[in-house]
């Protein structure tokens, strides 16, 4: 028996879930892109936010 992927009216039902797996594929590597990004800046301000305090608390620098 020959499976059809599309009908002449539209889209059936497997291509339809294909096509809504791939899309949520993509939005979650977004999303994770996106969360990786937001830890490495959090960290780096926290990085920086650290430095500054050590560095005023040794009075290093006069402000």
């Amino acid at each position: 028996m020959k499976k059809i992927l599309l009908s002449n009216k539209a889209f059936t039902l497997p291509l339809m879930c294909i096509l809504f797996s791939a899309y949520i594929l993509f939005i979650s590597f977004i999303m994770i892109i996106y969360t990786l990004k937001l830890n490495a800046l959090d960290g780096l301000s926290d990085y920086y936010k650290n430095e500054i305090n050590h560095t005023l608390k040794t009075k290093e620098v006069k402000i």
